[in-house]
């Protein structure tokens, strides 16, 4: 897992049932998210994450990372997860707030 300067690294178990992984952040900077576990991860940017919707992170590494746009803008809301057949671990690593 990448660790920024100044956040918290931190894992979450993500099961079937859509739960919210990244709480709302309005002094986020940057913000990495990577699936540890060996099913695919399936994240939103909002409140339910559905299977086979969303952002796909594959098993065993898949990432993303999250920083402002080209003008400065970044979502500074909730992140939320689902994997289909197992539990598996996002790690997640924020700078700011």
């Amino acid at each position: 897992m990448i660790e920024l300067p100044g956040s918290s690294p931190r894992a979450v178990s993500v099961t079937t049932t859509s739960a919210i992984v990244v709480r709302e952040n309005r002094g986020r900077k940057k913000l990495v998210l990577c699936n540890d576990g060996s099913d695919i991860m399936y994240l939103v940017r909002g409140q339910t994450a559905v299977i086979n919707t969303g952002i796909r992170l594959n098993a065993n590494g898949g990432s993303i990372v999250d920083e402002p746009d080209i003008l400065g803008r970044m979502y500074l809301g909730p992140w939320s997860a689902i994997v289909a057949t197992t539990t598996s671990v996002l790690t997640i690593a924020e700078d700011g707030g």
